[in-house]
């Protein structure tokens, strides 16, 4: 009800006591400017998550990602009727997992990068160090 008294910048952070719902709670302490950005903001985590998931090769981080994504989607439920984003034990893992997630394409560059010679000087000495190595375990001689 007080809301529309500032509708659209809110009150401030704990200036309206409890309220048992986050997008509510979001919409009174920040108004619908805020409440807009924080939407926003769980649409890009949703989106850039699921686009994760699907491009992600490695079976272990597509898993991680469609975990978070699952997680992240129940939040969203769970949200409706609680404060759920402004839980200490809740938020900690949450976000932590959700860098995790939006770090994998970056990890899987650098993995391919890292399979990959660089230069044709690079492939000689790499094809050589693996003929040693080969020679070394089938002949055990140095």
């Amino acid at each position: 009800e007080r809301w529309t008294e500032k509708p659209f910048f809110g009150y401030g952070i704990t200036a309206q006591g409890f309220i048992d719902s986050q997008y509510i709670r979001t919409l009174v302490e920040l108004g619908a400017i805020g409440l807009i950005v924080f939407l926003a903001l769980l649409f890009a985590l949703t989106k850039h998550s699921y686009r994760i998931y699907r491009m992600a090769e490695d079976d272990v981080l597509k898993g991680l990602a469609v975990g978070f994504l699952a997680g992240h989607i129940g939040m969203l439920f769970h949200a409706i009727t609680a404060n759920t984003y402004i839980i200490i034990r809740i938020m900690e893992p949450y976000w932590f997992l959700a860098a995790l997630v939006m770090v994998i394409p970056k990890v899987e560059e650098n993995f391919r990068k890292s399979q990959q010679p660089q230069n044709s000087v690079e492939a000689a000495a790499q094809k050589d160090f693996n003929l040693r190595s080969a020679d070394i375990l089938l002949n055990g001689r140095r």
